[in-house]
């Protein structure tokens, strides 16, 4: 699938082909409509930051909102990216039935 991809630290991510997320154990694959480019997102995509693997070539992206296999919309933490068409997420989200009742 198609994705941002950062091949080296010293170039912005590319619009490349990269192997599609898979869901494991307790994951849910979330089709993404919108992710952040955060101050961490950078700072990891620009190899500073601690969390920075030194692994790559990788997606970027720390979070994003999307939509889960039955529609529901959702702001999800993305451990391996939130730049891509889906992400594989651990389930830790907030759905908008959720936001809904919080106010």
């Amino acid at each position: 699938m198609k994705a941002a991809v950062v091949q080296t630290y010293d170039a912005p991510p590319s619009y490349a082909t990269f192997d599609d997320p898979v869901a494991q154990a307790g994951e849910h694959l979330v089709t993404v409509t919108g992710a952040g480019l955060h101050r961490i997102v950078k700072a990891v995509a620009n190899g500073s930051h601690y969390t920075s693997a030194g692994v790559l070539p990788f997606v970027p992206g720390v979070d994003g909102v999307g939509r889960l296999e039955d529609g529901t919309r959702v702001y999800f933490g993305a451990a391996r990216g939130g730049w891509w068409r889906w992400a594989a997420t651990p389930g830790r989200w907030r759905s908008s039935r959720a936001w809904a009742r919080m106010r």
